[in-house]
């Protein structure tokens, strides 16, 4: 009798593990991006002002940024498309200091510039967003301090 409760324990601790993981094996995922990425990004969202807002000396705004950035994970996942989140289309875009941003038509995970969107940084939750008309799925994990 003790054997089957176990059983049964460990079946139950088996899928409550499988169903709260983040990505499926078969997904494809950007994890980080390089300082390089990260400047690049930040240059295209803002601009002549990146410099003065960035990248000067002691500034808080580039390892906010970065921290940010780190939280940011595209997957490419079909069976969020079942699911109700809300769709890339409905962030405005960041055009305060470069009005010629344009939306991203086709993404690619790789050189997809979340700061082009008006994504909450500093979220306690995780945020999941399905981009429109396509499997990819961006997961905004939620800041932990």
């Amino acid at each position: 009798m003790k054997k089957i409760g176990l059983s049964i324990f460990l079946g139950f601790l088996f899928l409550c593990h499988s169903s709260f993981g983040t990505f499926s094996s078969t997904s494809h995922a950007v994890t980080s991006y390089t300082k390089e990425q990260i400047e690049n990004f930040i240059r295209e969202v803002y601009a002549g002002s990146a410099e003065s807002l960035f990248f000067k000396p002691n500034t808080t705004r580039l390892q906010l940024t970065t921290d940010f950035l780190q939280r940011v994970h595209i997957v490419k996942d079909a069976r969020y498309q079942a699911t109700k989140h809300i769709l890339l289309s409905s962030f405005a875009l960041v055009t305060d200091y470069n009005p010629s941003l344009k939306r991203d038509v086709v993404i690619d995970p790789s050189t997809f510039n979340p700061l082009k969107y008006d994504f909450d940084w500093f979220s306690k939750s995780r945020k999941v967003i399905c981009v429109d008309n396509s499997d990819y799925v961006i997961i905004i994990e939620a800041r932990n301090y």
